[in-house]
């Protein structure tokens, strides 16, 4: 068949470059052909390349997990030649076919001459090593060459039976039987069929043996057996060709029978191993056991068995044979099941102390991941058919995804996805299934983001979405269309660093509820530019991932009710529930002509509008406590439960005593009780654990700090807590203000861990040793200037712990990793909560007017200055300002942050075992949402765990919270089948006399 000297260069159907030669052609051949041998491969079958309509249907075949088939079109003349379909392992399994012959060929072995075959050795010749070796070399070349090789369900199967004298005597034995069978009523044309066959491979064979020489004799020897093989062998027939025959040449017909005797008594004489066939029984036998105990089903050898992966409805299977379960379609039961199995390996690898397995991916999981594969697997096609077309772009994402400006193609194939779902839904185990798919499948990478940095932590290979994509942190709320970056390489070069750009194919947006629609718009046309491509999002399949019940973006309106605001003409406003005008679209289309500033949120809402929803619903969280999870699944639906508020109590004298609960995180939805918790905290911990709480002033900055006399900063001082930031050893702390540039060292803003020591400043007065030694355990210090450094113990992953180790304050080799934070990167404005600041009208805010260009648009607050030249109200300001440390206490917690930084390094999303909230009523703002009470309740495992600060006579304030009309009206618009956001549903939904407006 040839060595690697007779491979040719064959294009697969991604395109990439195989040398194959006719060896791996006959081996790799598939069942259909499994009854030619090597020589009769050659004469009768040749490989071709697919059109273009059989990859595609290969691939659609291959995707449903069937057999490759190619049916011949009718067409004027004869029919085409049959053509069959390779082996699934075979590298052009879906770019070329095996399509048979029009005429027989006759293949020539080149190289060294055909082994001859070893003379009959006579009783009184001993068998010798040079006979033995002779004769095994003989029996090698033409069970390689004229025995059928073995094909099996993958490549290592598909080999030639053992190369020995054994193997071509039974092989010679099967087709003697097979050319003497006597045919049944019934079957006469079946067994003559296979009697042909059998004659005319015995008759090859013996030409080979004789080194394919020929005489007169033996031609007419070779003629009469040709007559023969035509016709039924029997001895009537026999009886009248001899008769015939005798008339022209008795002589030579006699002697063409003498010979085909001869033949047939060679035949005879090789007879089937009775030992290897016994062997071989048995083998058969102990398998059809093995499998009967194992209650499964051996693979039919009937018909080809390819590794596929089916899309939406499919089994689960993807290329090569890599059987993915998280994909497989099952039934709910099915899903039960794997979930008890689940936990059961949990409860084991938490005894043993090994991490946890991944839960089984829900039905609703499944259906997304198929959803993303199916388009991916199209894409992929894309590509290898613009490879085959050629062309100056084929080879570039904007050429080979030139199909999906069709409408056509983005419905069957959509790129824009919503992964929305409650917390502990598995969102991040999604992205896990897609990266295994993708790395089986060998059908690209993907890039995995987050808005904050802390969020980036917990996901593998992750980066913050603006760093990713060089943009700024103003992208947010900038609403006027970004410029073609004249340094659009430099860009790239950024982007490369955490991607591969060439073979990207899924971008994914974690946290998108923080996303403004500016910013949506923004990371859309930066894609573009980046990948050279103008379709939406550079050509990629974009995921965004969160949950808009949780909390959302900050100073922006949220995505969700923007796109409710571009189809509905009025919306009920969130606080009062009563309907305010919007702007129809045609006006708002009007207004983003006329007023540039408005064209990203336009354009970022009905980007946003265009991805299909997917609903997870299914969470393992709460499975140790399930009346919790259905508690907080009811406030997914806007009621708080009588459940849920009989679980809210405050912590007993006892729980008080036990560090768990007495240090527990504490939950809060405004930084007025955090800061004031914050401090009380920090000195209960230094008095129970017998430490000192160190203390100093936060420097005041700013217009209104200047004109304060001293006398009022004193005393603003004793009165604002919030102006005072503190260190007690091993507390509990968290990163603010430090940016998101270290986030390859895990060192982020929501990064946690535990203080350890204070950095003094060089030009510092105090002996912080001796204050600390005289204040003495639970004593207070204040120190006369800020620290230069807050020293903590980061609690970040053992990755990251590796790249700190060399910053460490101990030393690269000490077990315990110290890094020093200094101050925030900018200053922030300073807000006063005390009486005092009220009374005495500190911290007011008042407008700061900023001077503008004539050319711009001023808007209802612009103004003249004595100059002419045009003012406007740009924000409102207390004046004061301060530089606060980058690292805060974080023994309480807002819900904003406790959604990201309280993750653990190991376990995705925040989940505690106990956890005090401060749900209290207040009358100043904020106040708490039904969003806030959700994210706080669903940040503890069970209610055994959650407790309150104070508790309240009937949770009056609680009960009365519903969900955001917007919100539910945004739930019910988009099509359970499709995913699809559809402005006729969020009309109706409106309109519905049961929706919580109308209930109201």
């Amino acid at each position: 068949m040839g060595g690697p000297g007779n491979c040719k260069v064959y294009c697969d159907h991604e395109g990439r470059a195989h040398a194959v030669g006719d060896a791996t052609n006959y081996r790799l051949r598939g069942f259909e052909l499994d009854r030619l041998n090597a020589y009769e491969y050659k004469g009768c079958v040749t490989m071709v390349e697919m059109t273009s309509e059989e990859k595609e249907a290969a691939q659609a075949a291959h995707m449903a997990g069937e057999a490759l088939t190619f049916e011949a079109k009718k067409r004027r003349g004869r029919l085409p030649n049959a053509s069959f379909a390779f082996h699934a392992a075979h590298p052009l399994y879906l770019s070329h076919k095996q399509k048979l012959n029009s005429k027989l060929a006759c293949p020539l072995h080149v190289g060294p001459p055909v082994p001859s075959e070893p003379p009959q050795l006579s009783n009184e010749k001993r068998i010798t090593s040079p006979w033995k070796q002779r004769r095994k070399k003989f029996a090698a070349f033409f069970v390689a060459n004229f025995v059928p090789w073995k094909q099996g369900d993958t490549a290592d199967e598909c080999v030639p039976y053992p190369l020995e004298p054994a193997t071509l005597r039974a092989w010679m034995g099967h087709l003697r039987r097979v050319a003497d069978a006597e045919a049944d009523d019934g079957n006469d044309g079946a067994v003559e069929s296979q009697r042909t066959i059998a004659r005319g491979r015995l008759h090859t064979l013996r030409q080979y043996a004789n080194s394919l020489t020929i005489d007169v004799a033996q031609k007419h020897t070779l003629t009469q057996w040709r007559m023969h093989s035509r016709q039924m062998w029997d001895a009537e027939e026999c009886a009248e060709i001899a008769a015939r025959k005798a008339k022209e040449s008795t002589g030579a017909a006699a002697d063409a029978d003498d010979a085909i005797e001869e033949y047939r008594a060679v035949n005879r004489s090789m007879q089937i191993d009775p030992e290897r066939a016994e062997k071989f029984g048995k083998q058969e036998a102990f398998v059809e056991r093995q499998l009967e105990a194992l209650g499964i089903e051996a693979v039919p050898t009937d018909q080809i068995k390819p590794g596929v992966y089916e899309p939406a409805g499919g089994n689960g299977q993807i290329d090569g044979g890599h059987d993915i379960a998280e994909l497989a379609d099952i039934s709910p039961e099915q899903y039960d099941a794997e979930v008890r199995g689940w936990e059961e390996q949990s409860a084991q690898a938490k005894a043993a102390g090994s991490s946890k397995p991944s839960p089984p991916l829900s039905l609703e999981q499944r259906r997304l991941a198929r959803a993303v594969v199916k388009t991916l697997l199209g894409m992929d096609e894309a590509k290898r058919r613009a490879a085959s077309r050629g062309g100056p772009d084929s080879c570039k994402r904007k050429g080979y995804l030139s199909e999906w400006e069709n409408e056509g193609v983005k419905e069957q194939l959509p790129t824009l996805f919503l992964m929305n779902g409650p917390a502990g839904a598995g969102k991040t185990e999604v992205i896990k299934a897609l990266e295994r798919v993708l790395a089986t499948m060998g059908l690209g990478s993907l890039a995995l983001s987050a808005y904050t940095g802390s969020a980036v932590m917990q996901l593998e290979n992750a980066t913050t979405l603006l760093t990713m994509l060089s943009l700024g942190i103003e992208c947010n709320y900038r609403t006027t269309d970004l410029e073609e970056p004249k340094d659009a390489e430099s860009l790239r070069s950024v982007f490369a660093k955490y991607v591969d750009i060439e073979s990207l194919r899924i971008f994914v947006i974690d946290e998108c509820s923080l996303l403004s629609a500016p910013l949506l718009h923004h990371v859309n046309t930066r894609l573009q530019h980046l990948l050279d491509c103008k379709l939406p999002f550079g050509g990629l399949i974009v995921i965004l991932a969160g949950d808009f019940h949780q909390k959302t973006t900050v100073g922006a309106t949220t995505l969700h009710e923007l796109l409710l605001e571009r189809h509905l003409d009025s919306l009920p406003d969130a606080k009062t529930g009563e309907f305010k005008r919007k702007r129809k679209k045609k006006q708002k289309e009007k207004a983003s002509s006329t007023h540039p500033e408005l064209a990203a949120e336009a354009k970022g809402t009905d980007m946003f509008g265009l991805f299909r929803r997917f609903q997870l619903t299914r969470t393992h969280r709460f499975r140790d406590d399930p009346v919790h999870g259905e508690n907080l699944a009811a406030m997914r639906d806007g009621r708080v439960t009588d459940a849920f508020l009989e679980s809210l109590r405050p912590c007993s004298a006892e729980e008080l005593r036990d560090p768990r609960f007495r240090f527990a995180t504490i939950g809060v939805v405004s930084n007025v009780e955090r800061a004031s918790l914050n401090a009380a905290q920090a000195l209960a911990f230094a008095r129970h654990y017998g430490r000192v709480l160190v203390r100093w002033k936060m420097m005041l900055a700013g217009s209104e700090a200047s004109r304060l006399g001293r006398a009022h900063t004193d005393e603003l001082y004793q009165n604002e807590v919030g102006l005072w930031e503190y260190f007690v050893y091993d507390a509990p702390c968290v990163i603010e203000g430090q940016g998101n540039k270290a986030q390859v060292y895990g060192f982020v803003n929501g990064t946690q861990g535990r203080m350890h020591s204070l950095t003094l400043a060089e030009d510092s007065e105090d002996d912080l040793q001796t204050l600390m030694q005289r204040a003495g355990p639970g004593g207070i210090v204040t120190l006369s200037k800020p620290p230069a450094y807050i020293n903590m113990v980061p609690k970040v992953a053992e990755k990251f712990l590796a790249r700190l180790r060399q910053f460490s304050l101990l030393g690269p080799e000490s077990p315990e990793v110290v890094i020093p934070v200094g101050v925030s990167v900018q200053s922030e404005e300073y807000k006063p909560t005390s009486l005092f600041a009220a009374m005495n009208c500190i911290g007011a805010t008042v407008s700061v007017w900023k001077s503008v260009k004539a050319d711009k648009a001023g808007g209802g607050g612009s103004k003249e200055d004595a100059s002419g030249a045009k003012k406007r109200a740009n924000k409102r300001s207390t004046g004061l300002s301060v530089r606060p440390m980058a690292l805060a206490l974080a023994f309480a917690i807002t819900d904003y942050k406790l959604c990201a930084a309280l993750r653990t390094p190991h376990e995705q999303g925040t989940s505690l075992d106990t956890l005090r909230l401060s749900l209290a009523p207040r009358t100043f703002e904020p106040a708490i949402d039904l969003s806030s009470l959700y994210v706080l309740g669903s940040r503890v495992r069970t209610r055994a765990g959650l407790r309150v600060l104070e508790a309240s006579k009937d949770w009056s304030h609680l009960k009365r919270l519903t969900i955001a009309p917007a919100l539910e009206i945004w739930d019910k618009a988009y099509d359970e089948q499709t995913g699809k956001f559809d402005a006729q549903r969020a009309r109706k939904a409106l309109d519905e006399p049961n929706n919580l407006l109308n209930r109201s």
